[in-house]
């Protein structure tokens, strides 16, 4: 007798915003989930004007209708994860976690402040408000060098301060974090795993020299995806960063520089 293969889709909630070069945002996390087998839901936060040099215009959609979205989706499908990206507002912050604090469901942050090509998002005191009220919530929030330094409110250089960093985000909070990028000595790249109180590192290095659009969304989403299936934390970013891999090392080059993924 055959075995009967499980079938089930995995469906994503991703909360973010919205990149008209389709190279990162809202974008990349439909792309991944579906590459990866699974079915993303959308609840668009923000509409960003910008191509692979520079984001040119931004609007913040009101708290009621990114609300309105994540009900109106919530009423009709069953989601197994959350991917929260960029929030813009500390009031839209408050109704996710008034809205999501009960659901047993594994949510991944990816905290977003400024662009690529420098951007700022928001408001630095805002984005320190939003980040910790979407602590409270997140089962992983994986912020960059560069955020997790605002968060932390210090400068990172080296092991010790990623661990620093890592218990004073997370706090007294259960959630875990991986702090990504730190550049080691031999120009290897590491990002640090905190969970349950142990540390976790990879280390990589950068397999495609021009900068790619859309890793930290690919990667984010992707980690929901696998942690939907009921995979723990670090098993979930094994196989996140090995989808990431893959896809980074033959992007579409359809510039000289910032390409997009071919996921």
């Amino acid at each position: 007798m055959k075995s009967i293969k499980n079938s089930k889709v995995y469906k994503i909630l991703s909360i973010a915003g919205s990149d008209s070069s389709a190279g990162a945002g809202i974008q990349a996390d439909i792309k991944t989930v579906k590459s990866l087998g699974g079915y993303c839901l959308t609840a668009v936060s923000m509409i960003t004007s910008q191509n692979t040099k520079e984001v040119t215009d931004t609007y913040n959609i009101p708290t009621e209708t990114v609300m309105s979205q994540i009900r109106t989706i919530s009423e009709d499908f069953d989601y197994d994860a959350i991917k929260i990206g960029i929030i813009p507002t500390v009031n839209l912050a408050k109704e996710l976690y008034s809205f999501f604090k009960n659901k047993k469901l594994p949510i991944v942050v990816d905290p977003v402040y400024k662009s690529t090509s420098g951007k700022k998002f928001i408001k630095k005191k805002d984005f320190i408000k939003i980040q910790k009220i979407l602590n409270k919530i997140s089962t992983i929030v994986l912020p960059n060098i560069e955020e997790a330094e605002i968060l932390a409110n210090m400068k990172i250089s080296t092991l010790e301060d990623l661990k620093v960093a890592s218990r004073t985000i997370t706090q007294s909070n259960k959630n875990s974090i991986l702090i990504k990028g730190l550049i080691c000595r031999n120009k290897s790249i590491m990002d640090l795993l905190y969970e349950n109180k142990s540390f976790y590192k990879f280390r990589y290095k950068k397999i495609y020299k021009r900068e790619i659009h859309g890793t930290g969304c690919t990667l984010s989403s992707a980690l929901a995806f696998y942690l939907a299936k009921g995979l723990g934390v670090k098993p979930s970013i094994k196989f996140s960063k090995k989808y990431l891999s893959k896809i980074t090392k033959k992007p579409l080059e359809f510039v000289l520089d910032n390409n997009p993924m071919k996921h």
